[in-house]
């Protein structure tokens, strides 16, 4: 399994009117995709002085039919008299390989490298080779770039029942059908864990292929059908805010600069993939509650500890997500339907350090902190990932 990139949008700042002019024509942006850029918006301050400021319009073209695996290109006016920003959203596996399917970038330094090549040479056939530096992929800056991790799951029964059990582990709610139209609206987006800068999501990609891929040639859509059988996708998607977020960091996966290049990195994604999967899924097998106190009594913690965690499974089991059950266990929760061995109400109540404690001493016997719903009929269901997948290679 590899540590992988999706798509990303990459900016790049000139001057130059003359390379503008040249990716209008070769990728035959009509007048209409144009106007935008001629747009600007100004401001006035309280002296009545004007300020010219970026426009938050593009002129904006879809041009994967031209160059497979560059999605999309926007120019946009910059406050600076005479500077353009040009965003590309680039697929760099489609791009490297010509082929869409549901393979990701690995970021290796042998594919790195061969996605500076083909990003230069088809860029290059396209507009002309004159612009070196606006060909060199090392000068493109990250705008948004999403880290995603296919799980095979073997079947569409299985990727739906990973969907079930987890949505209890998540913190929000949402919505399946919405959840991946990322490309169509951000505002349409309803994701499992989201900030102001993040995104992070957990979809049928299947399902995602049948919703959305309806403009493809038929037996190319057939194909990646078939081919997404099983999985379910795991996506950190970040955008601008996140990338400033990391670069502004402490970690030790911080990319020496905002390249996009440097953001193609292993150590990286492993750190957001593995942060984020634990953030939202959680690391443990599934159980229903009378399986989980099972495995908690056949353990070899203590019984004071057993006694605890079986406790804390049934107001787990009583909660409506991994959010309220925090919420409940702090709080202070009466079990509803336990007694103690004297007949007295148990309330369930502890730290937040406690509950984090806790949840760990439940992984550490192989049990996620949320048990099955009920309503499952399920006793077990395997956990498809576990922290040292995130940085292996493939078998």
């Amino acid at each position: 399994m590899f540590n992988i990139v999706h798509t990303a949008e990459i900016g790049y700042i000139t001057q130059d009117r003359q390379l503008i002019e040249d990716i209008f024509n070769a990728f035959a942006f009509t007048e209409e995709e144009q106007e935008n850029l001629n747009e600007q918006l100004i401001i006035y301050t309280d002296d009545g002085q004007q300020i010219p400021c970026s426009c938050s319009k593009a002129a904006y073209k879809e041009v994967g039919d031209i160059i497979p695996g560059i999605k999309a290109i926007s120019v946009r006016n910059l406050y600076v008299p005479s500077s353009f920003k040009i965003i590309v959203r680039i697929e760099p596996n489609l791009l490297i390989t010509g082929r869409r399917s549901i393979a990701l970038f690995h970021c290796t330094d042998e594919n790195k490298e061969t996605l500076i090549d083909t990003f230069f040479l088809n860029m290059g056939d396209a507009i002309g080779y004159e612009y070196y530096d606006f060909l060199d992929l090392n000068n493109w800056l990250t705008e948004r770039i999403d880290y995603t991790y296919n799980i095979h799951l073997g079947s569409k029964e299985a990727v739906k029942t990973f969907e079930d059990i987890t949505k209890r582990t998540r913190k929000n709610s949402y919505n399946s059908k919405n959840l991946y139209l990322k490309e169509e609206s951000p505002d349409n987006q309803s994701t499992a864990s989201a900030n102001k800068s993040s995104k992070t999501i957990l979809y049928d990609k299947q399902e995602q292929i049948i919703d959305k891929y309806e403009g493809m040639p038929a037996e190319e859509r057939k194909e990646l059908i078939k081919e997404a059988e099983g999985i379910a996708r795991f996506e950190v998607q970040c955008d601008k805010a996140k990338v400033f977020s990391i670069m502004s960091s402490t970690i030790d996966a911080k990319p020496q600069s905002r390249s996009f290049i440097d953001f193609l990195s292993e150590s990286l994604s492993t750190y957001l993939l593995t942060q984020k999967y634990a953030e939202l899924i959680g690391w443990g097998d599934f159980y229903s509650l009378e399986a989980a106190i099972k495995k908690i009594e056949e353990s070899s913690l203590k019984p004071k500890m057993k006694e605890k965690l079986i406790n804390f499974m049934r107001l787990a089991d009583q909660s409506e997500n991994i959010a309220t059950l925090r919420e409940n266990f702090i709080k202070g929760t009466v079990l509803e339907e336990y007694k103690d061995k004297n007949g007295s109400s148990i309330t369930m109540y502890g730290s937040p350090s406690k509950y984090l404690n806790w949840t760990k001493k439940l992984i550490s016997v192989g049990i996620n902190a949320m048990p099955i719903a009920r309503a499952r009929n399920i006793e077990y269901f395997r956990n498809p990932v576990n922290p040292s997948d995130f940085n292996t290679t493939e078998e």
